[in-house]
């Protein structure tokens, strides 16, 4: 249930904030990216490859996200 909350979250601050980057994304969450950053990226990673989000890279790394389609926001 709480890894639903959580991709809940990323797909809702996407959808309101535009694209982001994962360290903004988790700042939009109200916690600290320094301790926060690897479990969040870890969902978007896993959101990338179910087609959610897109990634833009840069030299091959995911710079930001954003969410492809319009969805019910906790329909993951």
């Amino acid at each position: 249930m709480l890894s639903s909350l959580i991709r809940c979250k990323i797909r809702s601050g996407l959808i309101r904030h535009g694209q982001l980057t994962c360290s903004d994304l988790v700042r939009t969450m109200g916690l600290d990216p320094a301790r926060h950053k690897g479990t969040i990226h870890g969902f978007m990673l896993d959101l990338e490859k179910a087609g959610v989000l897109n990634a833009t890279k840069k030299n091959g790394k995911p710079v930001s996200y954003t969410h492809l389609t319009l969805p019910t926001i906790c329909s993951v």
